[in-house]
C-alpha cells in the first residue's frame, strides 16, 4: 500500500513537469478554440 502523501507528492511533481504544462496549454487552447466556435455557431442561428 502506497502512502497517500507519496502519492500526492508524485501528482505534484507529474503536474510541475514541463511536459505536463505543455498538454495542459495545447488542452486548453483547443478547449478555448472550441467555445469560440460554438460561441459564433450559435450567434450565427
Amino acid at each position: 500500500m502506497v502512502p497517500s502523501s507519496i502519492f500526492s507528492h508524485r501528482i505534484l511533481s507529474a503536474i510541475n513537469s514541463p511536459h505536463y504544462q505543455r498538454v495542459a496549454s495545447f488542452v486548453s487552447n483547443v478547449y478555448a478554440k472550441a467555445i469560440s466556435a460554438h460561441k459564433t455557431a450559435i450567434s450565427s442561428s
